[in-house]
């Protein structure tokens, strides 16, 4: 029942951001902006470490390629959460100004009508960028192209897994938008540098309160040293990850008071 519900879902997902991406489409000139401006702007994180490696060829064991593996884990990483349940990242926002009613009167789950409610179109951007930085790490062997696709939805859901964490604390703490911002931008710029420079009390923050770790060094180790156990860890670090997100969601959800605004989208 629960695999019928969630290819169901998972199905009708694809065909939302389908619908979504077609409409901004429309708009042809903003939607290329957007998306080549995305490019762009990622690009600036690689002209920094081309210069450091010019400077340093090895940081900690790792060479550019390592680097550019992990800045393609990253921005497919992220830009598939901002793509598919960009809704998330507005959660806090949302229950603040009491817009959750819409979705509680839906038949389907609250969580995944929240997530999927919104599309950032400019991380379409972000996962071109991160195919094109895979190709420029040399990681892109066919055994090392069908890792990359495995650990990427592992690293995908811890990913969007904390962002319901932090973003459901609103139903506890009240206006917490800015905060919940905060953490987003803490666990993307940990994930953005090696994972080998972070030692003693950060390095055990990156395995557990803010899980950068399962984001992005834990996945590359994963391929560059083809150790399929890892995959096993990552996979149930996931499941947990998840699995606390939405425990937390449910306890909040309970606490919700309603802003009486219940309306129609057509």
């Amino acid at each position: 029942m629960f695999l019928k519900t969630a290819a169901k879902n998972l199905l009708l997902t694809f065909e939302i951001k389908k619908v979504a991406i077609l409409s901004a489409m429309e708009y042809r000139i903003s939607f290329i902006f957007q998306v080549v401006g995305m490019m762009i702007n990622n690009t600036g994180f690689v002209l920094i470490w081309l210069i450091y490696f010019a400077r340093f060829p090895s940081l900690n064991g790792w060479s550019f390629h390592e680097m550019a593996l992990l800045l393609a884990i990253n921005s497919i990483s992220y830009g598939l959460v901002w793509i598919f349940a960009y809704g998330a990242v507005g959660l806090s926002k949302s229950v603040t100004k009491g817009e959750i009613d819409r979705f509680l009167s839906m038949p389907q789950n609250t969580l995944w009508q929240i997530s999927v409610s919104k599309t950032e179109m400019s991380a379409i951007g972000d996962l071109f960028f991160g195919l094109i930085m895979l190709f420029i790490s040399n990681y892109t062997s066919w055994q090392n192209i069908l890792i990359f696709l495995l650990v990427i939805i592992f690293s995908s859901i811890v990913l969007y897994s904390f962002i319901i964490s932090t973003q459901s604390l609103a139903f506890f703490l009240g206006d917490f938008e800015g905060t919940s911002r905060e953490f987003i931008n803490t666990i993307l710029g940990l994930t953005m540098y090696p994972q080998g420079i972070y030692g003693g009390a950060l390095k055990l923050l990156i395995m557990t309160v803010i899980p950068a770790y399962f984001v992005a060094a834990l996945p590359i180790q994963i391929i560059r040293f083809h150790d399929y156990t890892l995959i096993i860890y990552l996979a149930l670090a996931s499941f947990v990850f998840f699995a606390i997100a939405n425990l937390i969601f449910k306890a909040g959800l309970k606490r919700y008071e309603s802003g009486n605004q219940i309306t129609l989208n057509i």
